[in-house]
């Protein structure tokens, strides 16, 4: 038996192969690291998490492939002690017609909060569509409704620019995530001053019955 051991850390939804064999349960150390970013999902979804595998024994450095849950190999680089740590997930190219109803999306929900869409001084039923009837999101919607919409200062129809979606991720066939960037131009019916506010986030979409719905949304930090 060999000297070489080493450990790889890769989500749970991916593939390791060491000198062409598929490592499983058998590998595994039972060390489960939970995924922070994909928390309030997972309140929704099940979802990755990071576990590790562990291999002894082996005479010659290995061969070690891993590939990920799109059947992409994933490209990594090992620590000083040959251990190997994957965890991140990698992106996807986007399908247009996704990437414009997620875009859509995120702008309705903006403009629900600059008084932008019919019916929003009335309920959040004009962006409950987008969200699971729980969602915690429409809880603070209606709270702002309630307390603070009244207060935003009446301007022209937003005009959008530098509109981006990006870094698409595909964690399980259930769940993906997404960035939205946009600047969101105002002008104000008070003074004709202008106004802009910039719209950056990472939204997180669960299929429940069938419907792409946002679970969580994170603001992206540059």
């Amino acid at each position: 038996k060999g000297s070489i051991g080493f450990t790889i850390t890769a989500p749970d939804t991916y593939n390791v192969f060491v000198n062409g064999v598929k490592l499983d349960s058998r590998e595994q150390t039972g060390n489960v690291t939970e995924i922070a970013a994909l928390k309030y999902a997972a309140e929704y979804v099940s979802v990755p998490q990071l576990v590790e595998y562990r291999v002894d024994g082996l005479l010659n450095e290995p061969d070690v492939t891993v590939y990920n849950n799109q059947g992409d190999m994933v490209m990594y680089t090992p620590d000083e002690n040959g251990n190997i740590t994957i965890d991140t997930f990698t992106t996807s190219p986007i399908a247009p017609e996704l990437s414009a109803t997620v875009l859509q999306n995120a702008k309705n929900y903006s403009n629900f909060f600059s008084k932008d869409i019919d019916g929003c001084s009335n309920s959040v039923a004009p962006i409950s569509y987008m969200f699971p009837a729980d969602s915690y999101y429409l809880e603070l919607a209606e709270n702002y409704r309630r307390n603070d919409m009244r207060m935003y200062s009446a301007h022209e129809t937003p005009v959008f620019t530098d509109e981006t979606v990006s870094n698409y991720i595909v964690y399980t066939p259930e769940l993906f995530s997404v960035e939205v960037y946009f600047k969101k131009n105002m002008i104000l019916k008070l003074n004709g001053e202008a106004r802009q506010d910039i719209v950056n986030s990472r939204y997180y979409y669960a299929k429940l019955d069938g419907n792409w719905l946002v679970v969580d949304m994170q603001s992206v930090t540059e």
